[in-house]
Formats: C-alpha cells, structure tokens, sequence
C-alpha cells in the first residue's frame, strides 16, 4: 500500500488551522479578561468619583460664605479642603465659632500672596481641581510571536482595538493623575485675631444672645420677643454700671475730708466709658436686626455702639441729679463740662418729673428743685469757655493756623470744627469745613515728602542747642517721618537708594 502524499498535506493543513483557530481564542479570552477587569474598575472609580465630588463641593459651599463669596473665599475654602477631611473638620468648626463671636474670619484666614496662583470663579472649577477620576492601572500587552503574527494573530493590536471601541461608548475611561498643588493659592491660620476665651459673665450673655437670634427669623414674633429681651438686658446693664460708679463715688467722698473732686469724678466716668467701648471694639449685636455688627464692615456699627455709651451716660446723668449726698456739686461740674452728659440733662430731667407724676397720690412738680450752686457753676462755666475761646484766639490768630496744626496733631475733624466755631462765631460752617478739608490735604502731601535729616549731636554730648534742634524735629516731623527724612512706610531699598 503507497504513502498517499495528498492525504497527508490536507491532513496537516486542517490540523494547522484548528491550532490557529485555538490560539486565536486563546488570545481573544484573555485579552477580553482584561478589557472587563478595566470596565469593573472604571464603574467602581466612576462610583468614588461621583461620592468624594460630592463631598467635596458640600465642603466647599459651607466654607465659601464664612469668606463673604467671591474669588479669594473660593481661593481660601480650597486650600482648607485640600488638606483633608481632618483638617476641613477643624477649621471649620473654630472659624464658625468665630464667626458667631463676631469675629473677622478674613483676618483669622488670609491667603498667602502668590502671583501666579490659579484663580477659580465658582466653587464646580475649585471642586474639579481638587477631585479626579482614578487611574487605571497600567496594562503591558507582549507582542506576540512571529510565527502567531504571521498566520494574523496579534494579541497586542486586538486589545488595543477592543480597548478603543469600550472607550468611545465611555465604558473604559482612563482617570487622571493627582492635580500637583504648585500653582495653587495656600492660606494661612492666625488664631491671634480670633477672640479669647470670654472674661464675664456680661460676654457669655451676650454671646448667648447672639446665637440665640441668629436661630430665629427675623421680623417673627419670637425674634422680636428676644430682641426686646436683649435691650432689657442692655439697660440693665447701663444702669449696673453707672450705679456702680455712683456707690464708688460715695464711698471715695466719705472716706476724705476734702470731698470728693471734679476731677476725680471726670476720671472715673471716662473710665467706665472707655471700657465700655473696648468692650465693643470688634462687634456688637444690631437692636434693630439682631444680626452681629463688625467694626470696619457693617456701616451701624457705631451707631450701635453709641446706643450703649449714651445709655451709660443717661444712667450716670441721671444718678447725680438725683443724689442727695453732696456728690451733685462737683458731678454737676462734670456733666457741663462734657456736651455727651450735659445734651442729657434736660431729657433725665423731664424723665424724673414724669416718673413722679405718674405716682399714686402725688401731683406733678413744675420742675426739678434746682441745685443752689447751679448759678455759680454757670458762671464758672462761662469764665472757663470765654478764657478757652481767648487762649485759642491768642494761639490760633486764624481759622487757617488753627486747622493746620490741629489736624498735624491728628485731633478729630469734629474737635476741630467746634473749637473753631467758638472761636470765631462770625464764619460760616461750610467755610470751616473747606478749611479743615484743605489742611488734611496739606498734611497728606507733607506726609508723603521728604524733609530734612534729624539734627545730630555731639560725639559724646549734646549741646543745648543740639537737644532743642531735635526736640523741634521731633515735635515737628516724629510722627510721620523717619530720621533720615523720609516718609515713614517707606521700603528699606529705597532709603538706602537716598
């Protein structure tokens, strides 16, 4: 029987393409293994995506309006968001705290300056740039053998095509790496601007009012309740405070021989007041909204805080008027000497006339009985200004000298306007107040040039002269310049480049 050559060759070649057939599959299962591993991967990152996005934004959107909006506040709720939920959660919390204190939660968090930062305008851009879809990892395809590439099969291009057509329908999506933070702005924390820890039991209660009607809705029957409620404590508070000083007063009186003096009693009133306004130097409660004012931000801040010095000055007025210890003789004296107490006068008069009438059995006087020194007082009081109106005459010959070097000493545009206006009863208002206006102008442009060195002395000592050169110098420029003539401000490089 004879070898059949045909036989063997179609036998060989059916074998060859069963293998090819095999191997083909072989290489399409585990590429397809892969390609699904990559779409589990992608739906599970989509998944952590669409959660850590969210998040993220909810972050963002809390910390945004602590900043009053707008680029910088989404510049500063990112750079807090970037460092975690640990620290999210932490300052959070102390600058919400702050803030219902009435706290500047710009000057506790401030952006480190950065030129080239990169700005975002809504909070989505902040939060993309924070939070990225995950990478998937990294697959290495081998090419395959000369002899599989030669009968077509090429595992490394069937994967890359299998792969491109799952990404166009987005059921592979590659991720992105981490955002570098290089270019982003950064924050910094100064806790030295946040309040300290409260120091009475004054600033508890108001800390509790505060909170209390921030709970509430403005305009509502509670929030007016509460609101009312807090005015009570207020006046409460003036009269605590001036009958106080009052009983001190008393006391000091009895314990000298002298009596107690004028001046003493000038001293403790404007003590008392100036811790009263120390007391709202940063905010105060709004009697009319109930909302926290801030000094430097909300324009009734300091009509607020003048509703509580002249409550404190209604309730000291009124408790002299009505001691009959001896203290009103010189307390009187201080009441005229200060127009804040003496505008006050006739009101706490009318009050307590009022509040007699209303007294079961007792008619209504036709006036307080005056104080038996109140005549010689008032012509005290006269003396006292007409020689303060000829001194400042004497020292000040014009309207002019007088706002020029008022305003140098930096006393109070208002200050001055009423000393001139006593001093020359003849000008007109708008006059004096063109001429006030143009001495800040003067003393602005002085301010901003340069003027002679400060004397210098001698090597050891320094003459007479010498030290009345430089306390002249002192007296005239101190203030605003430095020593070497320049305006005070002014760079170090630029100083050295004089």
């Amino acid at each position: 029987m004879g070898f059949n050559f045909g036989a063997f060759l179609g036998g060989a070649a059916t074998q060859i393409t069963k293998d090819i057939d095999e191997e083909e599959k072989r290489v399409k299962l585990r590429m397809d293994k892969i390609l699904d591993r990559q779409q589990e991967l992608t739906i599970q990152n989509q998944k952590e995506f669409k959660a850590k996005k969210e998040k993220v934004q909810n972050q963002m959107n809390a910390l945004v309006p602590l900043f009053g909006g707008g680029p910088d506040a989404i510049a500063k709720a990112r750079s807090i968001v970037a460092g975690g939920d640990n620290h999210y959660n932490f300052m959070f919390n102390k600058l919400t705290a702050a803030q219902d204190r009435g706290d500047n939660i710009n000057e506790i968090y401030s952006l480190i300056p950065n030129k080239d930062a990169v700005g975002f305008e809504s909070v989505e851009d902040a939060t993309s740039s924070l939070v990225k879809m995950a990478e998937l990892p990294e697959i290495t395809i081998g090419e395959s053998s000369n002899m599989a590439k030669l009968f077509g099969i090429d595992q490394k291009a069937y994967f890359n095509r299998e792969q491109q057509k799952l990404v166009e329908v987005g059921q592979i999506i590659a991720g992105e790496k981490t955002p570098s933070e290089t270019n982003f702005a950064q924050g910094k924390l100064d806790l030295s601007k946040m309040s300290k820890d409260f120091k009475s039991v004054s600033e508890m209660q108001e800390y509790k009012f505060a909170s209390e009607l921030k709970k509430l809705t403005p305009g509502s029957d509670e929030h007016k309740a509460k609101l009312a409620e807090y005015e009570k404590f207020k006046e409460g508070e003036a009269k605590l405070t001036a009958s106080y000083l009052i009983a001190k007063y008393k006391e000091d009186n009895d314990n000298t021989t002298e009596g107690l003096s004028a001046a003493s009693m000038q001293l403790g009133w404007q003590k008392e007041k100036t811790a009263l306004e120390k007391k709202y130097e940063k905010n105060i409660i709004s009697s009319v909204t109930g909302k926290v004012l801030r000094k430097g931000v909300d324009k009734d801040f300091e009509t607020e805080v003048q509703k509580k010095i002249d409550a404190y000055n209604y309730e000291f007025v009124k408790g002299i008027v009505t001691d009959t210890t001896g203290l009103n003789i010189n307390g009187l004296a201080v009441i005229s000497a200060n127009p804040a107490l003496k505008n006050l006068l006739p009101k706490v008069k009318k009050d307590l006339e009022d509040a007699m009438a209303t007294e079961e059995g007792k008619p209504k006087p036709k006036e307080i009985k005056d104080d038996p020194f109140a005549e010689v007082d008032k012509i005290k009081a006269e003396k006292d200004k007409k020689k303060r109106i000829d001194d400042f005459k004497n020292k000040y010959p014009t309207p002019d000298a007088g706002a020029k070097d008022l305003v140098g000493k930096g006393t109070d545009r208002k200050v001055i306007l009423q000393s001139l206006k006593e001093a020359y009863p003849d000008a007109k208002q708008e006059d004096l107040v063109k001429i006030i206006v143009a001495a800040e102008a003067e003393r602005e442009k002085f301010i901003q040039s340069e003027i002679p060195r400060r004397p210098k002395g001698g090597f050891f000592f320094d003459s007479d002269k010498e030290k009345e050169d430089k306390r002249k110098w002192d007296e005239q420029y101190g203030k605003t310049h430095n020593p070497d003539g320049t305006p005070k401000g002014t760079t170090k490089k630029k100083r050295r480049n004089r």
